[in-house]
């Protein structure tokens, strides 16, 4: 994250809009769009220009609700994803070279990371217009309203913002 280009920002929410975008993403697929966001924000790195850590209650548009905690500060790298319901928990976990996938502790899936190869391969495919990647233009639209609904409640203290 101490990189040049993430020193500088010349959009707002910088860094934190660039790299938890991915994150919404990857939420929205696995849970569906949110409906209400109350977050708290700071900035702990000297070296990252504005908001760099998280924490929010989520709560999406079939009721379930959620904690999300992340840090672009933090010195290591930790990725946990936990959806725990009445059957059960399944957990995703940065693992190495890839996730490792855990159902109720037990039945385990390793998986290897695709790559900004494969993204520059994918938005290759869609110029051609042989669109091979599942996050339309509306639904990246929707991950960065949430991020930014995230970033309006941590400016506002916690307030809940509710999403369209």
């Amino acid at each position: 994250m101490n990189t040049p280009w993430r020193k500088h920002p010349s959009w707002y929410g910088g860094l934190f809009i660039d790299a938890f975008v991915h994150a919404s993403a990857g939420l929205r697929l696995v849970l569906g769009s949110p409906k209400s966001v109350s977050a708290t924000t700071s900035s702990q790195a000297d070296y990252l220009p504005g908001v760099d850590t998280m924490v929010a209650q989520v709560q999406w548009l079939h009721d379930a609700m959620g904690v999300i905690l992340v840090s672009y500060a933090a010195q290591k790298l930790k990725f946990e994803l936990e959806v725990t319901g009445t059957k059960g928990t399944v957990t995703l976990q940065r693992s190495g070279s890839g996730y490792k996938l855990l159902v109720n502790n037990e039945d385990e899936q390793e998986f290897g990371l695709s790559g900004i190869e494969a993204e520059f391969l994918a938005f290759a495919q869609a110029c051609r217009g042989k669109r091979r990647d599942s996050n339309t233009p509306l639904e990246a639209l929707k991950d960065l309203e949430f991020v930014e609904a995230c970033l309006q409640s941590g400016k506002d203290g916690g307030k809940t913002v509710y999403l369209t």
